[in-house]
């Protein structure tokens, strides 16, 4: 079944549901969900898929992740100039680090 509709509130997951009843399905049954991570989406889940497991998407969790790192690098850098200019060595692929970010990532990690 595919289903899509415009918003991004928790009614949305109320015309989901609506809709998956209107064709003879049953929001009970749903044991998973994966969403995007607003309050709105959170509430319609709970509110409308009762059984459902919530699990949040993986760019929008790595995105918070990568935006946290970098708050706290920011942060540090003020403190340990070592720091400077360090960022792009934690956001890129670890195997696509050029040898210079490759030299500082493996410094940093020795640096107390």
């Amino acid at each position: 079944m595919l289903y899509a509709c415009e918003g991004r509130d928790h009614s949305t997951v109320e015309r989901f549901t609506e809709d998956l009843t209107a064709h003879g399905g049953d929001a009970g049954n749903i044991t998973a969900a994966c969403t995007d991570m607003p309050k709105a989406f959170i509430k319609g889940v709970g509110a409308h898929l009762p059984n459902a497991d919530l699990t949040f998407d993986k760019f929008h969790v790595v995105q918070l992740a990568n935006k946290a790192v970098d708050e706290v690098r920011r942060q540090e850098v003020k403190e340990g100039p070592i720091l400077r200019n360090s960022r792009w060595c934690y956001l890129k692929d670890q195997s696509k680090l050029s040898g210079k970010q490759s030299a500082m990532m493996y410094c940093l990690s020795r640096s107390r």
